[in-house]
């Protein structure tokens, strides 16, 4: 999928279903050039971007996931 397609599935979203709120997390996010890139390009498609600040993007996120299932 080409980042035009992406975009505009975004868009769709945004229109139609009133999402207007997005979380990106994941290992590719770890890549600072590639989330401030699709950072800038959400917000300025309309979009509330999050992403973590205090728990990791990657595999290490899960693990706290799981952790926090549990019950810990």
């Amino acid at each position: 999928m080409t980042e035009k397609e992406r975009m505009k599935r975004a868009y769709i979203a945004l229109e139609q279903e009133s999402v207007n709120q997005v979380a990106l997390s994941g290992g590719v996010f770890q890549n600072r050039v590639l989330t401030e890139t699709a950072v800038a390009m959400l917000e300025q498609a309309g979009f509330i971007v999050t992403i973590p600040a205090q728990i990791p993007v990657n595999d290490a996120g899960i693990s706290f996931g799981q952790v926090i299932e549990f019950g810990y």
